[in-house]
């Protein structure tokens, strides 16, 4: 990025203070980061090692050395002398320098420092495999030692939170408290902290943070009651008994105000007022039907958030609350001190196997942060700390960055508006927070920074991101007010693009109700499939178009790898959208994200180590019989199976391999006479290899390889066999127990993704889940499932974790055998109900960012109509809250009153940035029925075809003896060489009569050069020499030399031509009258392909002039004198008489005549002379073209 915008220039060239940089999406965060180190490295002569560089991961980490080597190239090619030196010595210490994620920076301080804390100097991070192993055993050994124990708390959590007698709910809250514990910076005294929140009373309560954010959300809520009895306080001013109305929905109103202002003098003072809060029967005379129902909508929607509050916190008084929390103490407290045992054993797990996890790395650092010396002498080593996508930080990692850093020495870049791993546990209010701090703080020390020019997307793309987030976004939802300093602004000047509004499908899935046969059948489509057919059916619409390439600053046509189909989550939903596509011919990639062991290859290896683990399981059994290792068909397992009714399947099919009349009973032989073998090598042989040996003995890895995805299943078995490896070289061994670990993964929804084959160029439409999206930019984006509701499982556990608030739980009173929630939980409910939705704001930026050219979004749903008539009514803080889809907040956001009438009668509104489309699922399913008509057409003309007499009918003679009428062209390809062309002019054939195999340099005796070879090289050599500096040379030869040498040691020209090159022949040329002209000449051209459209009938006697053949070449050198063209082609050709030369000269004239026709068609002008210049003896032969 050569012109850097005033801010942009701000965050690389401020000095002696720390930056917040907020960079919104396509801002050019990463290429500011890397010029500011640039800058310092080269301006301010700061050493790389000076420099610790944080990133979110190992590929941004690796793409933030390439890009600072790469640029360290560049200057280190324009610098001289000291300056030089110093740069080179930069570029050798980079692979050596702290540019790495916050994992790789903690694991270089503990192993440096290890004696600080005293912990094994052999410790290393752990695969997940055998940690995921530890943590079951180390849980197990846990409750064994509970029961043991039966501790009066422990039996008390046991039948408060256990589930059907098992203690399966107990360990995940166990788990989970744990994990949060350790993504803590002081695990235990945030426990405490806990522990003691339940014992407060009603004071404590009140100035406690639960009370704090209930009074402002609660605010929030009845401020909208407010405004909506407002509107129809006025509104029944059109009403005909406005005076006995008005009285009662004032007072309904002044009981809201009431509310609002109870809330400054505690919970207790709120309950009494709500307590009070009723709302009495109003009717409303007005012919005015319209009227009426506005002001009873507005009435109705006030009296359900008063009623909604009175439920939450109206069913007991306000001291009994606080005494249930009371009452839950002691089990909170024992729940924390379990999470603490827990730890307490996996890490004596994990010492015993010298390992360690992420957490633990995080934990060593911080603690050996914590001594001065250490963090003093990290201070003093890093001039300058930069930390990337700091809004994706935990509060361990800013307490890490906190302890190294100087106080003016940070760089912290980032966009809140794009923090999406609240589900990792990162934190944006760090960013927030910070940024606050930074605003109001003494700019010489501290100073906030806005880049948001997006240099990414079109402008209409721009606004209709700004529009949407403008009037959705805020502190409420979304954590941040989308104000004018987060608003996105152009940054790219494009040509016009035709149509780039961005487009809005929404799919109708209302049925009218008719006697037709399709009816049947759209109901049972899947409301995926009906996006996904859209979705295809634009794509293929798209295909075709021409985009402008910013980058190479010119149009291109659209391809499939320019298009990505976003989805909330890919699980499932993605398969669905990847096979629609496939059946419309559209070559599509789907990265699931889940499901590997659910995939048909790993499915299948799994049942067949099940079955020789234990024969006796009728289901994997049945499977491996039916599958392609024993090929059973279905009528012979039904055979064996009636054979032996009442028995199991392995019993069935002992009996028919031991049944000498059974049909079958060689087949049942073998399969059991293979699974027995194979028992006795899963005893000896390692795991890994054990499964190698069946894939290879049975071919299932070159069968599955056959199939359609072949490469992404051959990759999934691979990773298994990994899997299978990182088992057997933990403690736990055989067969058994790896079939045992993955049911064990697969009953605690413990998934893994599945292996990555896709290549960045390969051509295919990408469908990935948006989080994985993030980074990354598209011409064309797709949104998909807009009509998803949000996944607030979060809200539902029995167990709530908040880093601010604490843990809540349910109030669960044995003796009386009843529960409820405790007040905790109601507002650690809508707290995280309110972070949930703000991290699904975020993540719809994420995906409208990503596109460049054009946005498409689609969803689906049930009474479109009647929702389009709740999208027009106004926004506030509370309505974008109670949104359950993308779909509310951005046509909440688009629709007025009138906009949404449009929509609603006509199908589809349109203004000057967004197109919205209503689609019916009948227009789809006709679509789909002219479809199979097509098909069946098909189908009845070939069963036509059909002759019972035997005879072939005339219609297939026809085709079977039918010659293709452009033999001739197969043979000519659509492209070809220059050399190519001439060989095909002198031989009528492209394939040449010999091909000599060339021996390998390493296998050489001496390792001569050919003819050919030091031809090319002193083609190069002409190619590159500075005419400039040989024009104003002294002595020619001298310059040439001295250049020469230059081409050698730049290593751009092998030594092994050393001494190859034909100087003499070189500085001839250069004192030749041609090679003069050339110097003087004010435009030279040298080595410069082309592109170059020939008609086959110049190719070839009987060629068609109506089509053509592309011609590639590269013409030596021509320049310009006065308004013409001068062309040389060099030949290093060797001759030893007069007919020879001649012979050089016609066996070239077809080539230089292209090279001349070339030259005039691409400049429009005219080539004047063309030469061959023969440098065996210095001579140029004119040649007429």
């Amino acid at each position: 990025m050569a012109d850097w915008t005033k801010a942009q220039e701000r965050a690389i060239e401020s000095r002696e203070k720390s930056l917040l940089v907020s960079a919104a999406a396509g801002s050019g965060k990463t290429a500011v980061l890397v010029e500011r180190i640039i800058r310092l490295v080269v301006d301010d002569r700061v050493d790389v090692e000076k420099l610790l560089v944080v990133t979110f991961t190992k590929a941004a980490a690796e793409e933030m050395k390439q890009r600072i080597s790469s640029t360290l190239v560049k200057k280190m090619s324009e610098a001289t002398g000291e300056e030089r030196g110093f740069i080179n010595r930069q570029i050798n210490a980079l692979p050596f320098a702290s540019i790495s994620t916050i994992h790789s920076f903690c694991s270089s301080v503990v192993r440096r420092y290890y004696h600080v804390i005293d912990i094994d100097p052999a410790l290393k991070v752990g695969n997940e495999t055998v940690l995921l192993i530890l943590r079951q055993r180390a849980m197990e050994e846990l409750f064994e030692q509970e029961y043991e124990q039966e501790d009066e708390e422990f039996i008390k959590l046991m039948e408060s939170f256990g589930n059907d007698r098992r203690d399966d709910r107990l360990r995940e809250m166990v788990e989970k408290v744990y994990g949060f514990l350790m993504n803590r910076p002081d695990p235990k005294a945030w426990g405490r902290k806990v522990v003691d929140s339940f014992g407060v009373d009603m004071q404590g309560f009140d100035r406690g943070s639960y009370y704090v954010f209930f009074a402002q959300s609660t605010k929030v809520k009845l401020e909208h009651a407010a405004l909506l009895l407002t509107r129809a306080l006025e509104d029944l001013k059109g009403t005909d008994n406005f005076e006995k109305t008005s009285a009662v929905v004032q007072d309904e109103l002044n009981n809201v105000k009431a509310l609002i202002n109870s809330l400054e003098n505690g919970f207790s003072a709120f309950r009494k007022v709500l307590d009070s809060v009723g709302f009495a029967r109003l009717i409303i005379k007005t012919e005015d039907a319209d009227l009426k129902e506005k002001i009873k909508q507005s009435r109705d929607e006030a009296k359900d958030i008063a009623k909604k509050l009175i439920e939450k916190f109206g069913y007991e008084d306000a001291e009994t609350m606080v005494e249930n929390l009371n009452e839950m103490k002691s089990r909170a407290a024992f729940l924390i001190k379990m999470a603490e045992r827990f730890e307490e054993i996996y890490s004596r797990m994990k010492r015993e196997k010298s390992i360690m996890d992420f957490n633990d790395l995080e934990h060593f650092c911080m603690k050996i942060l914590a001594n001065d010396e250490v963090a003093n002498q990290l201070r003093e080593e890093y001039r300058y700390v930069f930390i990337d996508e700091y809004q994706d930080s935990n509060q361990i990692q800013d307490v890490i960055a906190s302890r190294i850093q100087r106080e003016n020495n940070l760089f912290l870049v980032g966009d809140v508006k794009q923090s999406i791993y609240r589900f990792r546990l990162s934190d944006p209010t760090l960013f927030i927070q910070k940024s606050l701090v930074y605003e109001s703080a003494d700019s010489s020390i501290n100073e906030l920074l806005h880049l948001n020019t997006n240099f990414r997307s079109r402008s209409t793309i721009i606004d209709f991101i700004n529009y949407v987030f403008e009037r959705t976004m805020c502190s409420y939802v979304g954590e941040m007010d989308y104000t004018e300093k987060e608003k996105l602004n152009p940054g790219l000047i494009l040509p016009e693009m035709e149509c780039d509004k961005t487009e809005i499908y929404l799919i109708s899935n209302d049925l009218e109700k008719d006697d037709s046969e399709e009816e049947e059948e759209i109901e049972e489509m899947k409301l995926e499939e009906l996006e996904a057919k859209v979705i295809a059916s634009k794509i293929k619409s798209l295909m075709g178009t021409e985009i402008f390439d910013a980058k190479k600053q010119e149009y291109r046509k659209l391809g499939y790898r320019d298009i990505v189909v976003l989805l909330r989550t890919v699980k499932k939903k993605g398969q669905i959208y990847q096979e629609v596509l496939m059946e419309n011919g559209i070559p599509v990639y789907a990265e699931s994200g889940t499901g590997y062991f659910d995939t048909l290859e790993i499915s299948l290896l799994l049942d067949v180590l099940r079955v020789i683990d234990n024969r006796r399981q009728d289901i994997p059994l049945l499977s491996v019989m039916r599958s392609p290792v024993f090929k059973f068909t279905i009528d012979e397992i039904i055979s064996i199976r009636e054979a032996a009714k009442g028995k199991s399947m392995v019993e069935a099919l002992l009996k028919a391999s031991e049944n000498p009349e059974e049909a079958l009973q060689e087949k049942a032989q073998g399969m059991l006479s293979v699974i027995a073998r194979w028992k006795k090598q899963s005893r000896v042989m390692p795991l890994d290899r054990f499964l190698w040996s069946i894939l290879v003995e049975t071919d299932y890895y070159g069968y599955v390889g056959a199939l359609p995805g072949g490469v992404q299943r051959q990759a999934n078995i691979r990773m298994l066999v990994d899997r299978a490896k990182e088992f057997a070289d933990s403690s736990m061994k055989g067969l058994f127990n790896f079939v045992k670990f993955v049911e064990e993964l697969k009953n605690t929804k413990t998934d893994l993704t599945g292996a990555k084959v896709l290549g960045a160029m390969d051509d295919v439409v990408r469908i990935m889940s948006i989080h994985k999206s993030k980074g990354l930019e598209f011409p064309v984006v797709f949104v998909g499932g807009m009509n998803k509701n949000f996944n607030m499982l979060d809200i539902q556990q029995s167990l709530i974790l908040h880093k601010d608030l604490g843990l809540s739980m349910e109030y669960v009173n044995l003796d009386e055998r009843r529960y409820c929630e405790t007040i905790y939980k109601s507002i650690a409910k809508e707290k995280t109900a309110l972070e949930v939705l703000s991290e699904e704001m975020r993540v719809l930026y994420v995906a409208m960012t990503r596109a460049r050219d054009k946005l498409i979004m689609v969803g689906s749903g049930k009474r479109l109509d009647s929702k389009i008539e709740g999208w027009a009514k106004p926004l506030s803080a509370y309505t974008v809250s109670k949104a359950k889809t993308y779909l509310d907040w951005v046509l909440g956001a688009l629709l007025g009153y009138e906009e949404a009438i449009v929509l609603a009668k006509q199908g589809a509104y349109e203004s000057e940035m967004v197109k919205i489309e209503k689609i019916s699922m009948d227009s789809i399913a006709r679509v789909e029925s002219e479809q199979d008509r097509y098909i069946n057409k098909i189908s009845d003309y070939f069963a036509a075809l059909e002759d019972t007499t035997g005879q072939v009918p005339p219609q297939i003679i026809e085709r079977l003896e039918w010659s293709y009428p452009w033999e001739r062209e197969i043979t000519l390809p659509s492209k070809m060489s220059v050399t190519d062309m001439k060989r095909f002019k002198r031989t009528k054939n492209l394939i040449k009569t010999s091909e000599e195999l060339k021996t390998p340099i390493f296998l050489q005796r001496e390792k001569t050069k050919k003819a050919s070879e030091i031809g090319s090289a002193n083609h190069f050599v002409m190619q590159h020499l500075n005419l400039e500096r040989i024009k104003h040379s002294g002595d020619m030869a001298d310059e040439i030399n001295l250049q020469l040498s230059g081409l050698f040691k730049s290593e751009r020209l092998d030594v092994s031509f050393e001494g190859k090159i034909n100087v003499g022949a070189i500085v001839a040329f250069f004192a030749n009258t041609l090679g003069k002209r050339m110097i003087e000449s004010p435009k030279i051209y040298r080595e410069q392909t082309f592109n170059l459209e020939i008609k086959e009938s110049e190719l070839y006697e009987g060629g068609s002039p109506d089509e053509s053949v592309l011609v590639q070449g590269m013409i030596d050198c021509f320049f310009r004198e006065e308004n013409h063209w001068i062309l040389i082609d060099y030949k290093s050709d060797y001759f030893a008489s007069e007919k020879q030369k001649a012979d050089i000269l016609d066996k070239y004239k077809d080539q230089i005549a292209v090279y001349a026709k070339a030259i005039e068609k691409i400049t429009g002008k005219r080539v004047k002379e063309s030469y061959l210049y023969l440098l065996h003896s210095n001579e140029a032969l004119p040649v007429t073209t």
